[in-house]
């Protein structure tokens, strides 16, 4: 069977992949070049929240849900409250990226979509590769679980969000984090960053249960949409094939100590579109070494101090936020990296230095 042949192929339509097509196509890339879209979902719908420290007004401002000038992080007893005014936190509504991006896409002819590689050339063109590799039991993930609820009372601030709660006793790091919509609406995520994967949905919807009860007080509510993921918090080196590129997680473009992974894909997609002509001869784009070597030290830390990291994540906040902010978000300045490792207890992540 002859198969059907592109200048370029995604594989995979997720935030990645849309992403770099919505970004070729506004550029004016594909006039004259053809794109297909492999993904195999029939429909698109709400399926993520994508969050991120704005730097600037976001040109998917129109897609956000919600933003917010201020957090907080709480372990036991101690809360620690965040001024982001000048960096405020956002979240991106999925369904709202899907449709705007995917009504910008249809209206090219020379965008195709298909649900199979199995009529797709991939020897031929360009193949752009969002799948992630397998998963490792030998390193980190942050995996979590979370709820959007609505209650018949008010129980939220919505003017303020819950970076990191650590007030339920646990084995390894977890802790909760709540998006308020409204006074009466919330997403409220359990998350672990651990290697074991071996919780169920079960243990994820008891955690949830037990902190809403015991923490904020709730006992009667209506979940409205739930979301789940596992994000692996490591490099990976992938081989290639000679006419492929990784974009995406297959990238390495999720933070290692964050998770965060929005920022990261718009500008590895700006990146691309810039350099089209000659892709596969630039070098990689990669995020900036330094962060991969700081993240490697505190994933020491973690091996070695499960059980101090909430006091560690929360000394991190205690003062120049917002050189801690730019550090967690890739865009700081040496002085913004020493102002911010200088909030974090010495000994700790001297003897990880060392190891």
């Amino acid at each position: 069977m002859m198969k059907n042949k592109f200048d370029y192929i995604i594989l995979g339509g997720g935030c990645s992949g849309l992403s770099l097509a919505y970004r070729l196509n506004i550029a004016n890339k594909l006039h004259n070049k053809s794109l297909c879209v492999i993904e195999k979902r029939d429909s698109y719908n709400r399926d993520k929240i994508w969050s991120f420290w704005d730097f600037k007004n976001s040109e998917f401002s129109g897609c956000k849900l919600k933003s917010w000038k201020s957090f907080q992080i709480r372990n036991n007893n101690k809360e620690t409250i965040v001024d982001c005014e000048k960096f405020p936190y956002v979240s991106i509504d999925s369904n709202l990226f899907y449709k705007k991006v995917l009504n910008n896409l249809y209206r090219n002819s020379n965008i195709s979509f298909s649900k199979s590689t199995a009529d797709v050339d991939l020897n031929h063109g360009i193949v752009f590769n969002s799948i992630p590799s397998s998963f490792d039991n030998n390193i980190f993930y942050q995996h979590f679980y979370g709820i959007e609820i609505k209650t018949k009372q008010d129980y939220f601030n919505p003017h303020q969000f819950s970076l990191m709660d650590f007030t339920m006793p646990n084995q390894g790091v977890h802790f909760f984090y709540t998006l308020p919509f409204t006074e009466k609406s919330a997403l409220i995520e359990t998350t672990w960053i651990s290697k074991n994967l071996n919780h169920t949905q079960k243990d994820y919807i008891n955690e949830l249960n037990l902190h809403l009860k015991d923490t904020v007080g709730v006992n009667d509510f209506e979940i409205c949409y739930s979301e789940s993921g596992c994000l692996p918090l490591h490099h990976t080196f992938r081989k290639t094939n000679k006419n492929e590129v990784s974009i995406g997680a297959s990238a390495n473009m999720i933070r290692k100590s964050t998770g965060y992974t929005f920022l990261n894909i718009q500008e590895h997609s700006k990146y691309i579109v810039k350099n089209i002509d000659n892709i596969l001869n630039v070098p990689a784009f990669k995020l900036n070494p330094k962060y991969n070597f700081y993240d490697e030290i505190l994933f020491r830390v973690i091996e070695n101090n499960p059980s101090k990291m909430p006091e560690i994540f929360r000394s991190l906040f205690s003062k120049n936020t917002n050189s801690v902010i730019k550090f967690l978000s890739g865009k700081s300045t040496l002085t913004n990296d020493i102002q911010a490792i200088m909030n974090l207890p010495k000994i700790p992540f001297l003897k990880a230095l060392l190891k």
